[in-house]
């Protein structure tokens, strides 16, 4: 079965580049993503698991699926949101998840 492990470092040491390449500790969350049911190289299955790593991405970084849409905004917008997003995409790492990636950040970064 297929998984990614999420990691995804406090608010506080996700700045350091050097911190985020550190080894799991106290600070660290670890989110499991599963996508065993997905097939990653088709469109909908790479946009449906691009979904489930921003929830688990969010989720790591302090945001939880209660909370409101303006916190979860707020912790899309921090460090640890975006290494953790990168990281995980760059684990699935096939051409249909990194295409959408890179048009959801361009997006993003237009806005």
């Amino acid at each position: 079965m297929k998984k990614i492990l999420l990691l995804a470092l406090g608010f506080v040491a996700a700045a350091s580049t050097a911190a985020l390449a550190a080894p799991a500790s106290e600070d660290t969350h670890v989110v499991t993503v599963r996508y065993g049911d997905l097939n990653p190289n088709r469109t909908a299955d790479a946009q449906r698991l691009l979904v489930r790593l921003d929830a688990a991405a969010a989720n790591a970084c302090g945001a939880s699926t209660f909370s409101f849409r303006e916190v979860k905004d707020e912790v899309r917008r921090t460090a640890c949101y975006h290494a953790s997003m990168d990281r995980a995409v760059a684990a699935v790492n096939t051409p249909a998840i990194n295409s959408l990636y890179a048009q959801r950040a361009q997006q993003l970064a237009q806005n």
